[in-house]
């Protein structure tokens, strides 16, 4: 099943490493669909016994983690939202990627740190003064939510934060 699933998802990879459904790919759902394809490749690429599986595994997530490196917010900002060009940001797509990474760098990829760090300091500016967490930087106004205040925990666990004002 696993096998069937590997294979499924490196059909899916574009070109530009985007592991996205057609459908996905012309909507909001396919950074976060890439950032869990890409959780997927990195979490399995380690397990596969097959010299020749674990080659095509590694050559996906290769290109997937170019492309989300690729696709990082270049301004202040430093998070990632649902285009592939890196012109917005939220939390919830931002986490996603964080995730990614974290796995990718565990099965041995290079992540750049300043790659996490802007994505950190993405994720603390979407802190309110209740201490959750809104799904844009901007949007302060709007107050915090529980699924995007545990989603944002769960992307400072990624980046190897465990305690601080944001995690309390």
């Amino acid at each position: 099943n696993v096998s069937k699933a590997v294979d499924y998802v490196c059909r899916r990879q574009a070109p530009n490493g985007l592991l996205s459904s057609t459908e996905a790919a012309v909507s909001h759902a396919a950074m976060y669909q890439h950032g869990f394809g890409t959780l997927f490749l990195a979490e399995v690429y380690g397990m596969l016994p097959d010299a020749g599986r674990n080659r095509q595994v590694r050559d996906a997530l290769d290109r997937a983690v170019m492309l989300i490196l690729a696709s990082q917010q270049r301004t202040d900002a430093g998070g990632w939202r649902y285009d592939v060009r890196p012109n917005d940001a939220d939390v919830s797509v931002t986490v996603a990627m964080m995730m990614a990474l974290r796995a990718a760098r565990n099965a041995g990829l290079s992540v750049p740190k300043s790659v996490i760090d802007s994505a950190v300091k993405y994720v603390k500016q979407c802190q309110t003064a209740d201490g959750g967490f809104v799904y844009k930087k901007e949007q302060q106004f709007a107050g915090s939510a529980f699924a995007r205040s545990a989603a944002a925990v769960v992307g400072l666990y990624s980046a190897g934060i465990y305690d601080g004002k944001e995690i309390a």
